[in-house]
């Protein structure tokens, strides 16, 4: 007679609390219709806290939504879930109104004996008992499948009997009490074989699942949780999400954020702004993470400066009015934009020289800039009047007359209007500097006009001279004579 060889494979557990009897009332709402019922059957679902809540952008098709409350006899207490229903993923989320989220593992079935389920956990958890960290899932296909969360601490035990002989060897595929893999989320296989005393050989499996519980996670490259970029500076968002060691991968890729991976993050506007990107794994477990980056303004303003232009010369006592402005186009706006004298006020015209006007201009941002003109004012020469010509040409004079050298510097600018050492002579074409002139200045108010009377040598006859005067503004002024004996 053959015998049957018998083998037992046991995982062991921690202990977990026994369900409170009795009844719970649900009264479940889905697609319009509202059903009332009182559940009786027992616990053979696993709810698992997974934290939360979160709400899935796409969910897998088809999906059922349901809301459901629950009232227990005697107890003050009001358990209103929301139910979202993936039959294809055999997910269940279950929310509760205080927002807490709970994820429940199940085959498909009615909806009414799902809430029955549900509404026999809620009594249980309402009489005060813990949750255990793992239960049985008897689900389509699964013999001998017990589930674990990651992380959890269990231990591999077996037996072998047989009731006809002997049992000379019983191994398993990992020694008895060794701890099991509960680190790699799927599903594992254990085995055990046994050998009887006349060599016959029966092997057994086991098959259990760690539930995958940890979130995967985001890797932020740019940009980087508190960093700055210029205002207007070219920048990418380049991000990447991984799930944690152990777990089951991601949920088709999905690693999503609010500015797409390669898109250019706009740094048009300054301001602190946010980029979230959310990812969720295999097992639905979800993270969300967000990081702050902020654009700063660090571009000076502008200046726009037309009066007094760079290089330009006024006369003496001319009419000139300031006109610049200051601009921070789309940046932290200007903060204030002041010159030497404000724009539409009159420039300094009052003495000759060469003077220099400046513009600063401050944004919000503690951006300054500055921009400076420089510009001369003249006396307002126009010119040697008759009897002499325009240089280069001469003006014929007689030897030893004293030559009359009139022009106007429009009003009387007093009698110290020559450079140091001018006027001076010198012949035409020398190399040599001038040597100073003799002579005598007046001015006529009535015609507005000064006269130098300049003394020339008879030696001077049949010779070219140039007159060269320089005024006190920095103006030289020639003026060329032939002499005639």
């Amino acid at each position: 007679m053959r015998a049957t060889l018998l083998i037992a494979v046991a995982v062991l557990l921690t202990a977990t609390a026994a369900l409170a009897k009795g009844r719970g009332r649900a009264i479940v709402c889905g697609s319009g219709a509202c059903l009332t019922f009182t559940e009786r059957s027992e616990l053979m679902y696993e709810l698992i806290d997974n934290g939360g809540p979160f709400a899935l952008a796409s969910p897998p098709r088809p999906t059922r939504f349901y809301t459901a409350t629950f009232r227990f006899p005697g107890k003050a207490n009001q358990y209103d879930w929301s139910y979202l229903y993936v039959p294809s993923k055999r997910l269940v989320r279950i929310t509760t109104s205080g927002g807490e989220s709970v994820y429940w593992r199940s085959a498909p079935q009615p909806v009414r004996r799902a809430f029955a389920t549900i509404a026999k956990r809620l009594r249980s958890f309402h009489a005060g008992r813990s949750w255990p960290p793992a239960r049985r899932l008897p689900l389509p296909g699964d013999t001998d499948g017990w589930a674990y969360p990651q992380g959890y601490d269990v231990s591999f035990g077996f037996l072998c009997v047989s009731p006809t002989s002997a049992i000379v060897s019983c191994e398993g595929s990992q020694p008895m009490g060794s701890k099991l893999d509960t680190f790699h989320a799927g599903p594992h296989t254990v085995s055990v074989t046994a050998t009887d005393y006349e060599g016959r050989q029966t092997t057994a499996y086991a098959t259990y699942t760690v539930i995958d519980i940890t979130k995967p996670h985001v890797i932020f490259r740019t940009p980087t949780d508190g960093a700055t970029f210029d205002q207007g500076s070219y920048v990418t968002a380049d991000y990447a999400c991984e799930d944690d060691p152990g777990g089951l991968g991601l949920y088709e890729g999905y690693c999503a954020g609010t500015i797409p991976v390669g898109a250019r993050i706009d740094t048009s506007q300054i301001g602190t702004f946010s980029l979230t990107v959310t990812t969720v794994d295999q097992e639905f477990n979800v993270d969300q993470e967000t990081i702050h980056y902020s654009v700063a303004d660090r571009t000076p303003p502008t200046i726009s400066f037309a009066t007094p232009g760079n290089g330009a010369t006024y006369t003496l006592g001319e009419q000139v009015w300031a006109s610049y402005s200051c601009d921070d186009y789309n940046g932290s706006g200007i903060q204030s934009c002041k010159g030497d004298v404000g724009s539409g006020a009159p420039v300094d015209t009052s003495s000759f020289g060469i003077k220099t006007f400046t513009v600063t201009a401050y944004d919000r941002a503690g951006n300054v800039a500055r921009e400076t003109h420089s510009y001369s004012v003249l006396y307002d020469f126009a010119g040697f009047a008759a009897p002499i010509v325009a240089y280069p040409s001469a003006t014929s004079m007689k030897a030893g007359d004293k030559v009359p050298v009139k022009f106007s510097l429009h009003g009387d600018q007093g009698s110290d209007i020559f450079a140091s050492g001018s006027p001076g002579w010198a012949p035409c074409g020398a190399l040599d500097g001038p040597s100073r002139a003799d002579g005598t200045l007046s001015y006529n108010a009535s015609a507005d006009r000064y006269t130098y009377l300049a003394t020339t040598s008879k030696s001077w006859a049949g010779t070219c001279w140039d007159l060269i005067v320089t005024l006190r503004d920095g103006t030289t002024h020639r003026a060329r004579f032939s002499f005639t004996k």
